[in-house]
């Protein structure tokens, strides 16, 4: 959940700071009772201390269903702003064009990516890359 957290803060850091409240829409897969609660306990968290952002979960069950309706929303340019999928499933979903490369923006902010990656195992940056950038 750590790494949900981060992710949504480097959107948001993304972005400008602006004294409207800001929506990220966030989709997931995550229909088990566990883990459905500690995405919405991560993201309770997050925007209880990010007043001016407000992340929207929206639960997306299934996988071929998944899939498809996500192909169509960022078709559609209607794509969630971040979405939780699979490690393994990152080479396929950058290929299809529907994730951005987070590793520029760990760079702007001044984030040491090799010592980022260091902090995991090989097998589960390999798998999290494509093209040679996470």
């Amino acid at each position: 959940m750590r790494k949900l957290l981060l992710i949504l803060t480097l959107i948001v850091l993304s972005t400008f700071a602006m004294a409207e409240v800001v929506e990220i829409v966030f989709w997931h897969s995550m229909s088990n009772p566990v883990d459905k609660k500690s995405i919405e306990e991560s993201v309770a968290k997050f925007n209880k201390t990010h007043p001016n952002i407000k992340v929207k979960v929206v639960l997306v069950p299934g996988t071929e269903t998944e899939v498809t309706k996500l192909m169509t929303a960022v078709a559609a340019g209607t794509g969630p702003d971040v979405y939780y999928l699979d490690r393994f499933t990152v080479a396929q979903r950058a290929h299809q064009g529907v994730l951005e490369c987070l590793e520029d923006y760990l760079v702007q902010l001044g984030v040491d990516v090799e010592k980022l990656k260091s902090k995991y195992f090989d097998f589960a940056i390999a798998e999290a890359t494509y093209n040679g950038k996470l």
